[in-house]
């Protein structure tokens, strides 16, 4: 009898045509690519699970996942494999088999998230899926200075989507840098967890500021 194996794997992907991470009904999402990806391979109805939800439109420059298979494919196969038959959109970076202890979602101790402005009087064609298209010059000596009362562990209720089905609105902020580069501000925000639409909302009040 063939034994389950839990493989992990790294994704990267645009996400501009994607309805972000999880399955939806309505159109292709991450997690529907995948599976259909894996179901051509190995045959199997494979739930792939995401180390958290991305929202649409968000880009992904290495999510961890897993999946549980009855497949003797062994890691690197696994990249192979699915490289040859995902849209060009999306790409398995890397591929370990883990032991069964391994959850992506719930072994994630932190997570990266970069929001990016491009802040310039003229829009980018090159940046329109990329970065938020901010026209008026902003004051980045005064967000830099309130950026650190984010971190540490808070309750973040004030910055979460309405529909956040999280059930502890607490997370805790290691990191919170902005970076500029030219035109490009990036608000770089390391935690153990996002809320929906928190990233967002804080990069949205901070520029309100």
């Amino acid at each position: 009898t063939r034994r389950s194996r839990n493989i992990r794997i790294v994704v990267a992907y645009d996400g501009t045509p994607y309805l972000g991470w999880q399955v939806q009904p309505q159109g292709p999402t991450i997690q529907s690519v995948l599976q259909d990806g894996l179901r051509t391979i190995t045959g199997e109805r494979i739930t792939v699970k995401g180390s958290g939800r991305t929202d649409a439109g968000v880009h992904a420059l290495g999510q961890v996942a897993n999946f549980n298979t009855l497949s003797t494919i062994d890691p690197h196969g696994f990249i192979q494999a699915l490289n040859s038959v995902l849209p060009s959109s999306v790409a398995v970076l890397a591929a370990d088999e883990v032991d069964d202890t391994f959850d992506a979602q719930f072994s994630a101790v932190n997570k990266l998230y970069r929001y990016r402005i491009l802040n310039s009087r003229c829009r980018s064609p090159f940046e329109v899926h990329k970065a938020w298209h901010v026209n008026t010059i902003l004051d980045l000596e005064t967000m830099s200075s309130l950026s650190p009362m984010l971190l540490g562990k808070k309750d973040f209720s004030s910055f979460r989507a309405s529909g956040c089905v999280a059930r502890f609105p607490v997370r805790t902020i290691s990191r919170c840098a902005i970076v500029c580069e030219g035109d490009i501000i990036t608000f770089e925000l390391e935690a153990d967890g996002f809320l929906r639409h928190m990233v967002r909302n804080i990069v949205g009040t901070l520029v309100d500021v």
